[in-house]
């Protein structure tokens, strides 16, 4: 806040006692001097966001972008307080490398690019300034000209008349708006503030120093001249004294630099106090102390300090001399005294007066920058074009008096012209001394003539300028600029931030667009190869010779910053990232300004302007994801949601997913996993467990933020609808879960738009865990790991609402749903592994991966939901009632309302009691699953042991202890798996009632090639690892991926897989490639799965509704995974996609097949220990016919869980059970 002066500091104040609020927090950007906000508009609430929005001086570049962003997307404030905040914020920065610039002279590297890094921000904050100049300020350029004068019969000041006419042109306006940005900027540089050259602050100038009083004490000698009027140097080609003229040039500089910045006013004072009256009355001419055309600060000075009195005054003086003869004779002047300082070598006074008179080559011949070069051609672009419409408007006629020789323009024109024609000497006889030959003096006076004819500019200045004349577009001012004569000028011109400025200044947004895209996307190539089937990654969109990074997350390019002895960039150690990342930074934020002020797009409604629209919109959002690209290589990953908000769909989606790949893999990194880390981001030491570590941290931080950014943006989206529509529709709510429901129903202050989905967060994550799911190129425990995005819901509701009965039951039912539906496909699927490292995978999600309590709240939520399911029905059951009220008493008003009601809350409640089902039913399906991996777990566990005791031949303690746990296992394998009707509820087959039955049968009828039906794909490769060789070693075998067979291997899998499949063959049907017709109406497919390499799916597939199909699918596919199958190899289960039923029918058979051989084991160790084969003995009953239902629906026992040879393996076992059991009883016996 030190770039506000006290006026402004006392108003906020006064505002902020007022309304209690707190200052805006783009106040912490430091708003620029040159481009003051109003005072309304900067105090704005904070409220409490997912990211930090509430950035300090020592915040990160990219930090303060986002919380200026963020406060414009959340409309917290408009696009022209974020476009002054912006460009504070490089102005601060800029002084703050400046400031270190002094500590740093001994070190001339570092110094030379802390100040180019300061340039460079400076080139940037003008850039923003010039947005707002041309987008922001809402002050006309020109002004007005002054307070409205009453009672003048309709006269105006020529000064208002210019600034009408300049108003009434948009060309003219934009090159004021021009003017006035490279006015404003050139001040800041000669005060010595932001963005000034040097901080040396004005010169001083003595009282006297333009009086010249050496000269006047040398009078005449040395060549000096001999008169002290002001006319004397060129009248007489003799000079003044050498520190007179060294005070002149000073003078004439300072002069020239206040002229340039548009201190007129000032550049009079300072003529005045140096002892130069003359001078300030003849740059001022009649227009005083503003000139005869403000712009920019001095047109608001004006309209400050101009009275109605100083108004009258000036129109009395243009009544008496004509409204533009003093102007035209005065810049004719001007021009005069332009031509006769470049002959005397005054090159800065020559300039001074040409840029009063639009004279470019004397101003022209001072430009060293592009900025001077540009300001002097459209200032005289201005003044011409406001010089030809003006013209030449005679006053009232006035005779000649000889008491009062006041005469009007036309009584001087005629007087001088008689002269002139009558006299043939006339010309030689006016000629002055030292003026050069009559010729010379004869065209001055006909100069003069013809200016007094009216004919000023054009019949003048072309004559004088040699053909140079201002440009009259702005494309002709860019061409002038490029061919300029001065190197500096042609380079700078043809830098990017020039580039861009010339385009903001021509507003053509689609060149803007496109060259900011040329710039910092990669022009040798877009888009790498990928493999079919995986979303294009943040480097095949941006190729490393676009966007490289180092390991410290700077990205490097041929500008990178010389490094300092230390070792450290200086680039770095100012608290900036590197030059590429700066720029697209900048890049990416221009777009989003220009959008948010509503002038990145055409507003035209026809198909060109459609065309050019989309195109904008496409090369926008390709910056706006290289920004993206920039912040994950950098690390920054919770500046993303925000910035997602900005892209379309499909960019997103690609955005959305590089994102949370990159974050799981840090969050698989600090999985309790001996060894080196897997892949991705070093985690600097594992925790525990990843509910403890920082990477799930940063997962939370980067899901919050995108639950409220998208929520925010969506409901935004409603209410620019609403406004766009009308008080028709309802004020849209904001939503159940996630999102700023604070700002629900504020007002939306700019013109940024976004395409967000409902429940967008859901969908991005829902689509990146499908992709690890179905992705063989992850491993089970990287698959497990980021099951813990939808855990994320359920964990904002505890930290939002303390886990508050009400809020759980408020929540939207996919809380609970997708993470319960997830982690009970995941168990599924490792279930039907065949190695120790799959369920070691499960048995880490269920203990490390689910938030702890998370089933209770779930099992909480269920129990409000039945609440409110009653209350629905009551709603229902009263709505109805009134309903048959209405109809009794023929109310039809009253009967719509009713029937509405009623069908509404019917409607609620069906989709409640659905809701309620689900989660039960998922709920009872995870509690079934925690049962049998942890006696899984407990199996191996006992299996390790007792090997080992065998190994080392224990004493009777340890046999014992061994012999104990294996009964106990026994009993609970038995109690809770075997007999205890595990899954017994789940994997019927799915039924249609009849409604449905007679739809299939229709869409059968009309499409018998579209049959509705049910599929089971299993993606199986050979066991060739995760093998573990004991429970210890699981789990660092369940973070390897698995492993796809290439060539040959592949093939012999392929043509193994068909082989076993023949037998079971009715009719080979030529129903496709690799495809065969089953008994049951069953089709198959082996085929190589898109975008998985190396694995093979075997496809599944039975009608719609038809139960004895479908039990002999899941027959097939459990035959499948246990190898049972004649000729077919031992398999490995990737990933299994099919529906819940199906997958429950599946897993059920091969997990309790699984129970049956860890029961038939335990029996032989049981009785290898010294038992007596009781322990379990009921597992031969259940064999022959336990209480299980089978997969068939029939009472049937275990041995149908069975395979053949599983069946012969238990039979076998129970065999040497016996002959064991006998031997011990023996043994007793012997002893």
């Amino acid at each position: 806040m030190d770039n506000f002066d006290e006026d402004e500091q006392g108003i906020l104040e006064e505002i902020n006692a007022l309304e209690q609020l707190p200052p805006s927090p783009l106040l912490n950007f430091g708003s620029p001097s040159r481009a003051r906000p109003q005072a309304s508009a900067l105090n704005m609430a904070l409220r409490e966001g997912p990211v930090q929005q509430q950035p300090a001086a020592s915040g990160s570049w990219d930090e303060e972008f986002a919380a200026v962003l963020g406060e414009l997307l959340l409309d917290r404030c408009d696009a022209k307080d974020a476009t002054a905040a912006l460009e504070g914020m490089a102005q601060r920065r800029s002084q703050l490398l400046k400031q270190d610039l002094s500590q740093q002279v001994h070190r001339p590297a570092r110094y030379m690019h802390l100040q180019a890094l300061a340039a460079e921000l400076d080139a940037q904050a003008a850039t923003w300034h010039l947005v707002w100049c041309l987008h922001c300020n809402e002050m006309p350029p020109a002004g007005t000209g002054g307070p409205e004068v009453l009672d003048t019969a309709g006269m105006r000041t020529t000064r208002q008349m210019l600034a009408d006419h300049i108003s009434s042109d948009a060309q003219l306006t934009r090159c004021a708006a021009v003017i006035a940005w490279l006015e404003s900027m050139a001040d800041d540089a000669l005060n010595g503030g932001p963005g000034a050259n040097s901080a040396h602050g004005q010169p001083r100038f003595a009282e006297h120093e333009g009086v010249w009083l050496e000269t006047k004490h040398r009078l005449g000698q040395g060549g000096l001249v001999t008169e002290l009027d002001p006319d004397a140097p060129s009248r007489q080609g003799r000079s003044l004294h050498s520190d007179n003229a060294k005070a002149e040039e000073r003078l004439m500089y300072r002069l020239w630099q206040l002229v340039r910045s548009g201190r007129l006013k000032d550049a009079r004072a300072l003529c005045r106090a140096c002892g130069q009256p003359w001078r300030a009355a003849s740059i001022g001419g009649p227009g005083g102390d503003f000139g005869p055309l403000p712009v920019g600060l001095a047109a608001g000075q004006v309209e400050e300090e101009l009275t109605e009195e100083m108004q009258v005054e000036d129109i009395m003086h243009e009544v008496a001399t004509g409204p533009s003869l003093s102007r035209a004779m005065w810049k004719w002047t001007c021009l005069q005294a332009a031509q006769r300082a470049v002959k005397s070598g005054a090159r800065y006074e020559a300039a001074l007066y040409g840029a009063l008179c639009a004279y470019l080559p004397a101003t022209l011949a001072v430009c060293g920058s592009w900025e001077d070069a540009c300001w002097a051609y459209c200032r005289a672009w201005l003044d011409v074009a406001t010089d030809v419409p003006l013209g030449r408007e005679p006053g009232p006629a006035t005779e000649l008096d000889s008491k009062n020789l006041a005469v009007n323009g036309d009584v001087l024109v005629h007087v001088v012209r008689s002269a002139t024609t009558s006299q043939g000497g006339f010309a030689a006889a006016t000629a002055l001394p030292g003026a050069g030959p009559a010729d010379a003096a004869t065209a001055t006076v006909m100069s003069a003539l013809t200016v007094l004819d009216g004919q000023w500019p054009a019949g003048v200045l072309p004559q004088a300028s040699g053909g140079l004349v201002p440009p009259a577009t702005f494309d002709a001012l860019f061409a002038m600029l490029a061919a300029s004569g001065v190197a500096s000028v042609v380079a700078a011109g043809r830098d990017n931030v020039h580039q861009i400025q010339q385009h903001l200044i021509k507003d053509s947004m689609a060149a803007l667009a496109q060259h900011l895209y040329s710039w910092l996307v990669a022009k040798d190539g877009t888009v790498t190869t990928q493999s079919a089937g995986q979303p294009p990654t943040a480097t095949a969109l941006y190729p490393t010779s676009a966007l490289s990074f180092n390991s410290g997350g700077d990205m490097l390019s041929g500008d990178e910053p010389l490094a300092t002895s230390e070792g450290l960039s200086a680039a770095g150690s100012s608290g900036l990232p590197s030059r590429p990342a700066r720029l697209v930074a900048f890049g990416c934020h221009l777009l989003l300004g220009l959008e948010g002020l509503g002038v990145l797009r055409a507003g035209g409604g026809s198909r060109e302007d459609a065309v050019e629209n989309a195109r904008i919109s496409s090369l926008a959002e390709q910056v706006v994801a290289m920004y993206l690209s920039s912040l994950l290589e950098r690390q920054l990953t919770a500046l993303v949601p925000q910035y997602l908000c900005h892209l379309g769909e499909v960019m997103r989606g690609v955005l959305a997913h590089e994102t949370l790949s990159v974050l799981t893999d840090a969050l698989v990194t600090a999985s309790p996993v001996p060894g080196p880390p897997i892949r991705g981001l070093a985690s600097g030491g594992k925790a525990t467990s990843i509910l403890e570590s920082t990477a799930d941290a940063a997962c939370y931080e980067v899901y919050h933020g995108m639950e409220y950014w998208f929520g925010h943006c969506h409901a935004r989206q409603l209410r620019q609808q609403h406004e766009q529509g009308g008080s028709q529709r309802e004020a849209p709510q904001g939503p159940r879960l996630g999102g700023a429901e604070n700002d629900a129903n504020s007002t939306v202050t700019n013109s940024l738009r976004t395409s967000i989905r409902h429940q967008e967060a859901r969908i991005l994550l829902t689509t990146f865990m499908d992709h690890m799911r179905f992705g063989p190129a992850y491993s089970p425990l990287a698959r497990v790991t980021a099951a813990r995005w939808l855990f994320y819901p359920h964990l904002r509701l505890q930290r939002d609402f303390g886990g508050s009965s009400a809020a759980q039951a408020a929540a939207d039912p996919y809380v609970w749903s997708d993470a319960l539906e997830l982690s009970n496909a995941l168990c599924c699927e490792l279930a039907l592994g065949s190695s120790g490292a799959a369920a070691a995978a499960a048995h880490y999600m269920l203990s490390a991966v689910v938030s702890p309590g998370f089933e209770a709240a779930a099992s909480d939520a269920v129990d409000g939901m039945r609440l409110q399911s009653e209350g629905l029905r009551a709603e229902a059951a009263a709505a109805q009632g009134a309903l048959e009220s209405a109809e009794m008493s023929g109310d039809e008003l009253g009967r719509a309302e009713a029937h509405e009601a009623a069908a509404a809350a019917l409607a609620a409640h069906a989709d409640l009691e659905s809701a309620i089902q689900q989660v039960s039913e998922l709920l009872a399906e995870l509690s079934s699953w925690r049962v049998f991996f942890d006696l899984d777990r407990r199996m191996a566990e006992w299996s390790e042991q007792y090997e080992a005791a065998q190994a080392a031949e224990h004493g009777s303690d340890k046999a014992a202890a061994l012999a104990s746990q294996a009964e106990q296992l026994l009993d609970e394998i038995s109690g809770q798996l075997l007999k205890g009707g595990w899954m017994a509820w789940g994997g019927e087959a799915p039924t249609l009632d009849s409604q449905e039955a007679q739809q299939q049968q229709q869409q059968q009828q009309q499409h018998p090639h579209n049959t509705p039906s049910c599929t089971v794909d299993l993606v199986v490769t050979c066991q060739q690892s995760s093998h573990a060789a004991n429970a210890s070693q699981a789990l660092s075998a369940s973070a390897q991926p698995f492993v796809g067979l290439k060539g040959a291997e592949l093939y012999e899998l392929e043509m193994q897989l068909r082989s076993a499949l023949a037998p079971v063959i009715r009719a080979p049907g030529a129903v496709g490639p690799g495809s065969s017709v089953l008994e049951e109406g069953v089709q198959a497919q082996v085929v190589a799965p898109q975008g998985a390499e190396g694995f093979l799916t075997v496809s599944l597939t039975c009608p719609l509704g038809s139960a004895k199909a479908w039990r002999a699918m899941t027959t097939l596919a459990v035959s499948i995974v246990q190898g049972s199958l004649p000729g077919l190899p031992q398999v490995y289960v990737v990933n299994m996609r099919a529906s819940r039923p199906a997958s429950m029918a599946i897993c059920r058979r091969c997990c309790l097949g699984q129970a049956v051989m860890h029961c038939s084991a335990l029996r032989h160790a049981r009785a290898a220990l010294g038992g007596d084969g009781k322990a379990g003995e009921e597992l031969v009953e259940l064999l022959a016919s336990g209480p299980n239902r089978s997969a068939e629906g029939t009472s049937s026992g275990l041995a149908s869980m069975l395979s053949p040879a599983m069946l012969q393996c238990v039979l076998q076992r129970e065999a040497d059970t016996v002959v064991q059991v006998l031997w011990n009883e023996q043994q007793q016996r012997q002893q």
